[in-house]
């Protein structure tokens, strides 16, 4: 139960006068470091040694793929 003494006209006006001056201030203060957009921009350890992307990996043929399941008797 809330006590009587406390306004919460007081705390519903500092909740939105915060949100207001978080807004309004968001620009200011540390930032965070932008994230590279182009590609160009990437660094030499996201390389490979063919000079692609580590991650850029061709999907492999569905008639090479072969799948084995082994089931244990209880």
């Amino acid at each position: 139960m809330i006590p009587q003494h406390i306004s919460w006209e007081g705390h519903l006006s500092g909740a939105l006068v915060g949100l207001v001056l978080a807004f309004y201030f968001r620009k200011q203060g540390p930032q965070r470091e932008q994230e590279p957009d182009d590609e160009d921009e990437m660094e030499n350890d996201d390389l490979d040694d063919n000079g692609k992307p580590y991650w850029d990996v061709p999907e492999p043929n569905r008639k090479d793929l072969t799948v084995v399941y082994r089931f244990k008797r209880k």
